[in-house]
C-alpha cells in the first residue's frame, strides 16, 4: 500500500530576500505526517552574500531543532533534495542571509508523507 503524499510549498519558487537579517516561514503543522521530500534550491548570490537554508521543526513553537545540522547551502544547478524525519508537531525554514548588499531567490517545495 503506498503512504498518502501532500504537496507542499515552504518557500514559494522563486522567493525574494534581500538584507543582513534571518527570514522565517509561518510555522506549519506537519502532525499528521511522519516525513518531509524536499527540494532546495537558490539562485545566484548577490555580491558578498552568504546564504543558508535551515529546516527545522518545534514542539512549541519557542525552541526550534535543526533538521539537517549545520543548514543547506543549496547550489544553482538543479538543488538538493533532503528527506527527514518529522517527530514533532510544527516545521519551518529559516533562512540566514549576511552581507552588505545581500540578496538571494529560493524556494523549498516537495511533498509530506502521512504517517501510518
Amino acid at each position: 500500500m503506498r503512504s498518502k503524499t501532500v504537496l507542499v510549498s515552504l518557500v514559494p519558487r522563486w522567493r525574494a530576500f534581500a538584507g543582513d537579517n534571518d527570514f522565517t516561514t509561518i510555522p506549519m503543522d506537519v502532525s499528521r505526517f511522519s516525513e518531509a521530500r524536499l527540494r532546495l534550491e537558490r539562485g545566484d548570490l548577490g555580491p558578498s552574500t552568504s546564504f543558508l537554508m535551515h529546516l527545522q521543526e518545534s514542539a512549541d513553537r519557542e525552541v526550534w531543532t535543526e533538521l539537517v545540522p549545520g543548514g543547506v547551502d543549496p547550489d544553482t544547478a538543479g538543488g538538493e533534495l533532503h528527506a527527514v524525519e518529522l517527530t514533532r508537531q510544527w516545521l519551518r525554514v529559516k533562512i540566514e542571509l549576511r552581507g552588505a548588499d545581500a540578496r538571494v531567490s529560493c524556494y523549498a517545495e516537495g511533498i509530506l508523507v502521512a504517517r501510518g
